[in-house]
């Protein structure tokens, strides 16, 4: 795992800029940070050694005669069997690295070359040749990439401090992804907090030839159910589990697992436990308030899959680690559950330097709870729309502790704007009294047509879109920063793009059955867990954020309201009023202002 950034310019580069940016990454890699020009276009790597750990394996790096290099950061799972291919073909290596073999691949094969990567990736080619700059990301968006363009200079980086580095940026903020930042806690698709500042989107590739982009995508999801017999469903994902967690803990350096205790991550411990020789490392954290604890469920599997176990206890009182998390994250992001990961991530690293995690199964098999509250929103769409019209009028009137009053207020809402209720953190009638400056509101629209247009039933609707945008801009974002901001690798062999292709070739009743939410994970999962294993339980990493933001946070987001010029100061206040009286939980709200407001004060002068 590494960092990679780079630039081309109309005028000279420099070189101690160069260095400064690739520096700028070196949390990501930090056992070698090295540049390199090559007319007028500079590359930069932060090194962190997983395979090949020799100088030879180091980058920028290019092939026989320096007509084509490479920057790369991510793991190339499969790049033996390729290697060999190219040894046939004449192709000569001086490093055992999965790096080269990208090189070379690309040398052999163009950008078909593509269809032979099988891991998560951000690889940067540049080839003399054609006089081109290629940017590529992997399927799912695991690896982060960013870049910027002005017309005068094109730049690209793993994170957006390394864009930074680099003198004459233009540095506007993008009112339209603020707004959507506080209506889903991250930014989502293709743009930043910065205007000029893009992400090249998952399974997209970037080509710069005369100073000019294009974009294209080489990888989409199936359209086709392949799968709708339980037992044979069934024997194939359990055998592209087994597949993509062995062929994951390829490493020259120790490594490990997250293992929280749910589901997803309990699974891929007990099958890495299966495929190694000698007691395999699990880590977890616990918390001094008992009620965002899992530790004893970890501790199950744990004893369960007789691995080497470490724990850390959290104590969140005295936590002080979201300033650090903000610097890391470059743009406000909200999910307070980077907090956790990263104390695990800080853990692990004390005994290895990579670790499997379970990300992706909630996408992949639909795991999440409001895709019950949508199930339950479809049944009651059966009612006719006067019926429901006056139920949502009634909820006006029930008080604020009834349990099914949230529900019955959406119940005249159509079905996208019902999702947009259950997942956004500010309505787009909230978003009017927060934000001082109005913009148009694009993201929303977008966003209601890409989401009719993922699927021709619900379920396929809901987990299309959360794979689309949730997963690579939330959930990998919170992964990768978290586990980078230690120098750790995190792997994600859920998300190998075969067990992908075959969760969307899935028929909707094998991923909820019986309102059994990811059905048929969780019956491959029985064989692999302990027979007391608690299949219902969900959780998640949590914070105290109510407690927070009665207390410790309330008076600090007055006294960043105080230099701010984005948010109306009356609307926060009676947030945080409210929300310290206990008339309102508004914890969903404050959360993302603080962590704006502390972004905002970082970033200083460099806001536009």
């Amino acid at each position: 795992m590494c960092g990679i950034c780079g630039v081309i310019d109309k005028n000279r580069i420099n070189p101690t800029i160069l260095l400064n940016m690739a520096a700028s990454l070196k949390h990501r890699g930090p056992d070698s940070v090295n540049i390199q020009i090559v007319d007028n276009v500079g590359l930069g790597h932060a090194r962190l050694r997983i395979l090949d750990l020799s100088e030879s394996a180091n980058q920028p790096m290019s092939n026989e005669d320096d007509s084509i290099w490479l920057v790369y950061n991510g793991e190339y799972y499969t790049f033996r069997e390729y290697r060999e291919v190219l040894l046939n073909k004449g192709h000569k290596f001086k490093s055992n690295t999965d790096s080269e073999v990208i090189l070379h691949l690309y040398e052999e094969y163009g950008m078909d070359f593509v269809s032979c990567l099988r891991g998560m990736f951000a690889i940067a080619i540049l080839d003399l040749r054609k006089d081109k700059l290629i940017l590529l990301r992997d399927r799912v968006g695991i690896k982060p990439l960013f870049y910027y363009h002005d017309g005068s200079k094109f730049l690209f980086a793993s994170e957006i401090k390394a864009i930074m580095q680099y003198p004459g940026i233009i540095r506007n903020m993008d009112l339209e992804s603020l707004r959507t930042y506080f209506s889903l806690g991250y930014i989502p698709g293709e743009n930043s907090i910065y205007d000029k500042i893009k992400k090249l989107p998952p399974a997209h590739v970037l080509t710069f030839h005369e100073h000019n982009v294009e974009i294209k995508r080489y990888w989409s999801l199936p359209d086709t159910i392949i799968f709708k017999e339980e037992n044979s469903a069934r024997e194939e994902l359990e055998s592209l589990l087994l597949e993509s967690v062995k062929m994951q803990m390829i490493s020259d350096v120790p490594l490990g697992v997250l293992l929280s205790g749910g589901l997803d991550s309990s699974l891929v411990a007990s099958i890495m436990a299966s495929q190694s020789d000698r007691p395999i490392k699990t880590f977890s954290i616990s918390f001094n308030e008992e009620k965002y604890n899992e530790i004893e469920h970890a501790r199950n599997v744990a004893r369960h899959i007789q691995s080497e176990h470490f724990e850390y206890k959290v104590d969140l009182e005295k936590s002080e680690i979201i300033e650090d998390l903000v610097y890391y994250y470059d743009e406000p992001f909200a999910d307070s559950s980077a907090i956790p990961t990263y104390y695990v991530s800080k853990l692990a690293k004390k005994e290895v330097t990579v670790v499997l995690s379970g990300d992706g199964g909630d996408e992949l098999f639909a795991g999440y709870n409001w895709y019950d509250w949508m199930l339950k929103y479809a049944a009651f769409n059966r009612i006719p729309q006067n019926v429901r019209r006056l139920l949502s009028d009634m909820s006006n009137s029930i008080p604020l502790h009834f349990k099914g009053k949230h529900f019955m207020g959406v119940l005249k809402l159509e079905e996208f704007d019902t999702f947009f209720e259950r997942t956004s953190l500010f309505s787009n009638s909230e978003l009017k009294l927060l934000l001082k400056n109005e913009c148009s509101g694009n993201f929303y629209q977008q966003y209601k047509s890409n989401y009719y247009n993922s699927g021709d039933s619900l379920l396929k609707r809901l987990t299309r879109t959360d794979f689309s945008y949730y997963l690579p801009d939330d959930v990998l974002t919170k992964v990768d920063r978290a586990s980078m901001a230690n120098s750790l690798e995190a792997r994600v062999p859920l998300l190998d793009h075969k067990i992908c292709e075959f969760a969307f070739s899935l028929c909707d009743s094998l991923k909820i059955k019986d309102i059994q939410r990811k059905y048929l994970l969780k019956q491959v999962a029985r064989k692999w867990l302990p027979p007391d294993f608690n299949f219902t339980r969900k959780q998640g990493f949590s914070i105290p954020q109510s407690e927070w933001l009665k207390s410790r946070y309330h008076d600090k987001i007055l006294d960043l309201l105080s230099n701010d010029n984005f948010l109306n100061r009356s609307y926060v206040g009676k947030l945080l009023k409210d929300h310290r009286a206990g008339t309102r939980n508004n914890s969903k709200k404050l959360w993302p202002i603080l962590i704006f407001l502390i972004w905002q004060k970082n970033a200083g002068s460099s806001i536009l």
